[in-house]
């Protein structure tokens, strides 16, 4: 066996058909189109106020141009590039040595006999203590050491190995990544994961279509009239992009989220898993990518995996960055280190600044993947390389940089803050899933194409184990305020990738004909033990017979009926059941509290909350001991215009009626068991105001 690490082949070693190529250039083009958006929202939306409507026909002549310029660029980048050799027949990863005289052969031996049974014993070892320590009552300092030993063993293997060379492959299977993408993108039509979250983000895209302007003010709970719930800076520009197109088609914004960007979105996250697998492991990548789908596929156990942010949440933009846009940075830095172009210098860029438009966590995970490239790149002499892929970097700072800097986006986030084993169990899980994917991020320098992708992996799984030392995320929410969104820090990874590299282990000598057993191994694992993320159990993830908007339709029926009573600028008081669909159906009606959550991050005066706090417990019956006064007084302040409480709450109708409201229509509804309920109306009265 050679070192794990090699020069890697200086040019691409896929040989996809034209149909392939297209598409693979369709998602470059479509990145580099939305980081023109975003700096184009930046520019002339943030600083020059534009209206949406010019921002987006401004967008769409710059996209033009580029997207010509990019494909006249690859093309004669690609006319004036020497001939490729034709791919010579390659070896199981890290199985078999360069035949290289002197001391590069002592090398491969000491790869072979020591370094790499080593590096990827503790490799798993440090997998199997991190997804047990919680079922074994382990110490967390287990998996951390034997993770910081695995890395130092990569690390030696990156010097013993940096002058070797690996060989390239041709790659099948895309056809199968094809289905897979189309299948995907069909069933995220008619899945259904309601997300708290989903208040603030599909809102603004709402809001942004209704009336052509960037929501810079609360939508949520007022007409603009206190600011935007902390932690939230107006600098991701996915969602006002949403509201443009859809008032370009004139279509609402929840069709344009949930109809057109949400399949385009999981397509395309599936295709750059299969763009980043086949870069990573060309040999077995149809098994890798196999292995790497059914893992997103049955990591349903937690909400916070890296399967319930896929296809069953991938209208959010967080959950596009993490899904599509990681393995898409990985590729670039990965393709940039080994063929030092233009184009993959500029597809880096914009994939930082994309990231930046998707979310603002993308300001310090962006920083640490380029870290994972950049770091090992200069440690072993590819100085130009690991100054180019620095442009990744760019974008993301600066806008972390304004965002602390301004004081108006700097108010504290509320939310629970999680330690490194914590984090680890949130987002890789725990038990036989844990076990697995921590397996995979350890032992995946290992595994990985040799050359650049090994040592990227190699870096990645540094920055990891860094990460989840005890006391590293204490230590940067003390110093960064932000621990509340530090359980991101496990996309620094791209762990479903690396997962699937599992199934490129080597397999000895006369083995070598049961090449497809590690994969079949992993699947026949991970079904039974894992959860589909389409259960119900799964944040109560349903399925329909039909595409489907992401919200509880018998819910929002009743909303739209009262949305039509209701004039604009109207406010509603209603069971907390109802009021959370307000702003995903429109943001010209208010809700007294459609979110407790955001409304506890709101930047305003606190009888803000505490009024709202005070309705909401009105409609949920609890009006015991509530003082009439102290109730009309709340009602008054909040400027309430409707009220639809259940007609069993008399109490609450009566305070209500106390306060110059008059009853008006009843309207059915059925619970969530099916049980039919009905609410009674009531309106202000216009002369009492």
């Amino acid at each position: 066996m050679t070192s794990f690490l090699t020069a890697g082949d200086p040019k691409d070693p896929t040989r996809p058909f034209l149909l392939w190529r297209l598409l693979d250039g369709l998602t470059d083009v479509g990145l580099l189109s939305f980081a023109v958006w975003t700096i184009t929202y930046h520019l002339g939306g943030l600083r020059f106020r534009l209206e949406v409507d010019e921002l987006v026909r401004i967008w769409l002549a710059a996209s033009a141009v580029l997207a010509v310029g990019f494909v006249a660029l690859r093309f004669f980048a690609r006319a004036g590039s020497a001939p490729e050799p034709a791919p010579e027949p390659v070896s199981e990863p890290v199985s078999e040595s360069a035949s290289e005289p002197g001391d590069r052969g002592a090398t491969a031996t000491l790869s072979r006999r020591l370094l790499w049974p080593l590096g990827l014993a503790l490799g798993i070892g440090a997998g199997v203590t991190a997804g047990l320590y919680r079922d074994q009552n382990l110490s967390w300092t287990i998996p951390c050491v034997l993770g910081g030993l695995a890395v130092a063993v990569a690390a030696v293997g990156v010097f013993l190995g940096r002058r070797e060379r690996g060989s390239p492959s041709r790659v099948s299977g895309s056809l199968v990544a094809l289905l897979a993408a189309g299948s995907a993108a069909t069933l995220s039509l008619y899945t259904v994961n309601t997300d708290g979250d989903d208040v603030f983000y599909v809102s603004r895209s709402i809001r942004t279509a209704q009336t052509g302007r960037i929501p810079l003010k609360d939508v949520i709970f007022t007409q603009g009239q206190v600011g935007q719930i902390s932690g939230e800076p107006p600098v991701p520009s996915y969602e006002v992009l949403v509201g443009g197109i859809a008032r370009l088609l004139h279509l609402p914004a929840q069709n344009v989220l949930w109809f057109i960007a949400l399949p385009g979105a999981t397509f395309f996250a599936v295709w750059a898993l299969w763009r980043l697998t086949r870069a990573w492991a060309p040999r077995r990548a149809l098994l890798c990518f196999a292995v790497a789908a059914v893992y997103l596929l049955w990591t349903g156990q937690n909400g916070a995996s890296f399967g319930s942010f896929h296809l069953v949440r991938l209208w959010q933009g967080k959950a596009i960055f993490v899904s599509l846009l990681v393995p898409l940075l990985y590729l670039y830095l990965t393709r940039w280190a080994e063929n030092r172009s233009f184009p993959d210098l500029a597809l880096l860029f914009a994939a930082g600044t994309a990231g930046v438009g998707l979310t603002t966590t993308s300001t310090f995970i962006v920083p640490l993947i380029a870290a994972a490239a950049v770091v090992p790149l200069a440690v072993t002499g590819r100085f130009r390389a690991a100054l180019g892929a620095c442009v990744a970097l760019v974008y993301p700072v600066g806008a972390g940089l304004m965002v602390a800097l301004n004081p108006e986006s700097n108010h504290q986030v509320q939310g629970a803050i999680y330690d490194a084993s914590s984090t680890f169990g949130r987002v890789l899980l725990t038990g036989t899933m844990g076990v697995i994917a921590g397996c995979a991020v350890w032992a995946a320098p290992w595994l990985a194409r040799r050359g650049i992708p090994a040592l990227i992996t190699s870096g990645g799984a540094a920055i990891f184990t860094i990460l989840m030392i005890p006391g590293t995320l204490e230590l940067i929410a003390r110093l960064t305020h932000a621990g509340q969104v530090l359980w991101r820090v496990p996309w620094v990874v791209p762990v479903p990738v690396l997962v699937g590299l599992i199934a490129a282990i080597p397999l000895p000598g006369l083995l070598r004909w049961l090449a497809p057993l590690p994969a079949a191994v992993l699947i026949a694992t991970m079904i039974p033990t894992g959860l589909p993320i389409w259960s119900f159990e799964n944040d109560h993830t349903r399925v329909e017979d039909r595409p489907a908007w992401k919200v509880s339709d018998s819910d929002v029926v009743v909303v739209k009926e009262i949305v039509s009573r209701v004039g604009n600028g109207g406010v509603v008081l209603a069971p907390q059941r109802f009021m959370r669909w307000f702003p995903l159906v429109t943001t010209r009606v208010n809700a007294v509290n459609p979110q407790s959550r955001h409304l506890t991050m709101i930047p305003a005066d606190p009888s803000f909350a505490a009024d709202r706090e005070l309705l909401t417990a009105l409609a949920r019956y609890r009006t015991a001991t509530m003082s009439p006064a102290a109730a009309q007084a709340a009602l008054l302040r909040v400027g309430v215009t409707n009220a639809c409480l259940n007609k069993r709450n008399s109490r609450g109708q009566k305070l209500l009626k106390g306060a110059g409201f008059t009853v008006g229509r009843r309207l059915s509804f059925t619970d969530h068991n099916g049980v039919g309920g009905r609410l009674v109306c009531l309106k202000a009265d216009p002369a009492k105001d």
